[in-house]
């Protein structure tokens, strides 16, 4: 759907939390998008990561209180992406 997005979010301190690309496009389709803790020290900017080279069965594995998002999709084609956290005690 060319709405869909995922808002900035945390899975808290749990551990760590893990997005596999199960259907994705990297032509037509953008990575999860992750967000500085804190700003550019110098000019106080959000400071913002899209991962390189993605493509279908990549897996990355991520703090899970790293706070992270979708951008809304610009395109009718399905991407379909299998989220976890992994509980450590």
């Amino acid at each position: 759907n060319l709405s869909d997005y995922h808002g900035v979010h945390n899975h808290g301190a749990i551990g760590y939390s893990a997005v596999c690309f199960i259907k994705y496009d990297s032509k037509v389709h953008t990575p999860t998008k992750f967000h500085s803790p804190f700003g550019d020290f110098l000019y106080g900017d959000m400071m913002h990561y899209l991962p390189p080279n993605i493509e279908e069965g990549s897996l990355i594995f991520f703090p899970s209180a790293i706070a992270h998002s979708t951008l809304p999709g610009k395109v009718d084609k399905d991407r379909l992406v299998l989220s976890f956290n992994l509980d450590v005690k």
